[in-house]
């Protein structure tokens, strides 16, 4: 009955299926003269294939998967970068990019000879 002092339960269950592709940075900012680790997860560890990272449509690696993750390392320019990952492989979500994120990547600082 609506209006009960007892409000009914439910549970409910997030899917995976949402964020299927996702990609992180190991920092951010990060700076110029450092590597920066890029890591991308598909949602189900079951999938093979490799992820490329990429910043528009220049790639800047291609990698395998390795149990649902891939990494690389990658050295980037001073400036405010838009990376995604894209997955190429088995499943439903090959071609899928994930959604970008934007990468700062600061000016190292000047050494003081």
């Amino acid at each position: 009955m609506f209006g009960a002092s007892h409000p009914t339960p439910f549970v409910a269950k997030i899917n995976d299926r949402l964020m299927p592709l996702s990609l992180t940075t190991e920092r951010n900012p990060s700076q110029a003269d450092h590597l920066l680790l890029l890591r991308a997860a598909v949602a189900d560890a079951r999938y093979t294939g490799t992820v490329e990272f990429a910043e528009g449509a220049q790639s800047l690696a291609s990698v395998p998967l390795v149990a649902g993750v891939a990494t690389a390392s990658v050295s980037l320019p001073a400036g405010i970068h838009r990376l995604k990952a894209i997955f190429h492989g088995t499943g439903p979500f090959n071609g899928l990019a994930s959604p970008e994120i934007v990468q700062v990547v600061n000016q190292a600082p000047a050494d003081d000879d």
